[in-house]
Parts: C-alpha cells; structure tokens; sequence
C-alpha cells in the first residue's frame, strides 16, 4: 500500500503535466477560431461596406468587365477605355486605387494622385479633383500604411500612356511602367485599408466572403 502511494504521489506531476498540456492545447484552438471568426466578420463587414458604398453612389462596378471580356490578360489601350469610362451622363465608375499623392493647384482646387488597374497589364494613374469632403476623408487616412481606397468618380478624359509621376511613388517608374492617364472627379471615397489589393484582383465585381 505504502509502495503504491509512492507510485502515486510519483505520478501526480506528470498527470498535472499532461493535463495542464491538453487544457493549454483546447485554450490555444478555442483562441485561434475566435481569431478566425473576428477576421471573418471584419472581412464580412468591410464587403458590406463596400457594396454599400457603391449602391449609395449609383457607380458603375463593372466596367472592367466590358474592357476585359472576362479576359484578365487582355492588354487596354487608351482609347478603349475612354469609350467606357467617358460617359455624357456623367454616372460615376468605381475604381479601386492606392493614393499616391495629393496636389493643389493655384486656383485652389485639389487634386488626388491614384495608383489602379485597368485589366491584367494595364496601369491606371487616377487624376482626379476633390471637394473638400472628399480631402478631408483622404486626409484622415493619408498616413495609413497602405492608403488603399474604393472611390466613385466621374471621368473626364483619358490620355495617351506615358511615365508614372515621381511624387509620392513607393515603386520606381521603371517598376510601374507606361500608365494610361486617366481625369475626373471624385464623387466619394471608402478607406478600405489593406484588403484594397486583394479586392482589386476582383476586377470587374463587389468583393464576396
């Protein structure tokens, strides 16, 4: 009896070791799917703002879809997407672009510097003018590591491809390349932050979950 008491007094560390092992185990999976589950509802959430954002401001979410054909190496020359984007009622197009910088002219008007795409190969450079509800929301979010946005904007024109502008360019001209560029107006803009990117591969519809 004395020897057997030994033997489990012996044991006791290992059991609480074991026990304590699979307690950590079941805590570290139930921490990972409510981490899971976050990021799954904050993904949900961002979608739904984004489809919001576009039924608020009545743009036209897939234009890319005209241009691309359902093709995402079809190369855009300027031309193709004047046709599309230059419209004579004005309705705004939604892009997806990464502000690159923010500009003011003398006639105190202001003017927001985009990165996008068009289809698989073609670079966009958005020049598009801002009011000052639109500057401020720019503004507010400029410092954001990766100032990503969802914007309504009506165009105006779209020029023959040249040279990236060097201001505010993370990635040098030569890593960018020729760029259509591409004149309007902003209507509104959504930060979306991070996710911009992968939303953007997208082209042509609403991001889903």
């Amino acid at each position: 009896m004395e020897q057997r008491n030994k033997l489990l007094i012996a044991l006791a560390p290992v059991v609480l070791l074991a026990g304590w092992a699979v307690t950590h185990e079941i805590l570290v999976k139930l921490h990972e799917r409510e981490l899971a589950r976050q990021e799954r509802e904050r993904r949900i959430a961002e979608i739904n703002s984004i489809k919001s954002f576009a039924a608020s401001t009545n743009a036209i979410v897939d234009w890319q879809k005209t241009l691309c054909n359902g093709d995402t190496g079809t190369h855009l020359f300027s031309t193709d997407l004047e046709t599309v984007l230059v419209r004579p009622d004005g309705r705004g197009m939604m892009f997806y672009g990464e502000l690159k910088d923010i500009r003011h002219s003398n006639d105190n008007s202001d003017t927001a510097v985009f990165r996008a795409h068009g289809c698989f190969d073609t670079k966009l450079e958005l020049r598009l003018t801002v009011g000052p509800e639109v500057l401020q929301k720019l503004q507010a979010s400029r410092s954001q590591p990766i100032p990503y946005f969802v914007m309504s904007a009506t165009i105006t024109s779209v020029s023959n491809p040249g040279r990236p502008t060097a201001s505010g360019a993370a990635a040098s001209s030569d890593e960018w390349g020729d760029v259509i560029v591409v004149k309007g107006r902003i209507f509104d803009v959504l930060y979306i932050g991070p996710d911009g990117y992968q939303f953007e591969l997208g082209r042509g519809d609403l991001p889903s979950s």
